[in-house]
């Protein structure tokens, strides 16, 4: 019965879960991980476009 008790509790308290319910429930939480996602995206971009420009300038070198 306690294990029972401690997987559901587990469960509950799961990282993802918790996402979820705050999802769910919140429009500002889902804002602040949209902004945080677009962050993140822009981020990604700007690296691709650092990375070829070295990969570029290491051909000149070549």
């Amino acid at each position: 019965m306690l294990d029972n008790v401690q997987v559901v509790l587990s469960e509950i308290l799961d990282t993802k879960v918790q996402h979820l319910h705050n999802i769910k429930h919140s429009v500002r939480y889902v804002d602040v991980l949209t902004s945080s996602l677009k962050q993140k995206l822009s981020l990604v971009e700007k690296m691709v476009i650092l990375q070829k420009k070295c990969k570029r300038e290491t051909r000149k070198f070549w």
